[in-house]
């Protein structure tokens, strides 16, 4: 995973709420992505706060938009964030192929100082193109991996094949869960546990695409 990748992924929190969230450059604007229940009621003019050298720090956002249709919101700040370009679609990407999700899963995070100009590094995580479901207009990855509460709003990524060049497919969401029966010491009990099924969930970023060309309020980074 290169450095221009890892550059755009940070951990924020808003109220009680903490995950993770990217940046994408659209018309030379700067966008930031996350899922929309790390940020449910976010409106501009609402502080987001960036994990940055062992603190907390607040940011005036700018709300884009919430999806009607998928869980993703998009705002902007007035700090420029970020590396160089990344390519957000999920044009040529297959069936099968590896994938890699990046996050911090409850709060975990590397800190290298100035590696990263003082934010943390994210971890980053493999996992394969399962499907790709339509529902409507709405359009979902279910990824075969292991994720963790703290990656949701972290992107996906994948790499064209033919090229070395990451691309942006979507943002993760969350995982599939069931419920498992409970024994102890061999007895079934009527208690249920929750468990982690393999099953990621991700959305299109072409939604947070959409949200932005009709809301146009990013950064300049001109």
């Amino acid at each position: 995973m290169n450095n221009n990748v890892l550059s755009r992924v940070f951990h924020i929190k808003y109220g009680n709420s903490e995950g993770t969230c990217f940046t994408i450059d659209v018309e030379h604007h700067q966008y930031i992505i996350t899922a929309k229940h790390v940020v449910p009621n976010l409106q501009t003019g609402d502080y987001v706060l960036f994990y940055r050298n062992g603190q907390w720090l607040k940011t005036i956002a700018t709300l884009i938009g919430h999806s009607e249709i998928a869980d993703i919101s998009v705002f902007s700040i007035t700090a420029k964030l970020g590396g160089l370009p990344l390519v957000p679609s999920m044009d040529k990407i297959r069936y099968g192929q590896d994938l890699y999700f990046l996050g911090f899963p409850y709060g975990i995070k590397s800190e290298m100082g100035d590696v990263n100009r003082d934010f943390p590094v994210p971890l980053v995580k493999k996992a394969i193109l399962s499907a790709i479901m339509t529902d409507g207009p709405a359009r979902t990855m279910l990824l075969d991996g292991n994720s963790n509460p703290g990656f949701s709003g972290g992107p996906v990524i994948f790499m064209e094949d033919g090229t070395v060049n990451y691309k942006i497919a979507g943002i993760v969401s969350g995982y599939r869960y069931d419920w498992a029966d409970t024994i102890i010491d061999g007895t079934l009990t009527p208690m249920k546990s929750r468990v982690n099924t393999g099953i990621i969930i991700a959305h299109d970023i072409s939604h947070a695409l959409d949200m932005i060309r009709a809301n146009p309020l990013g950064k300049s980074l001109l």
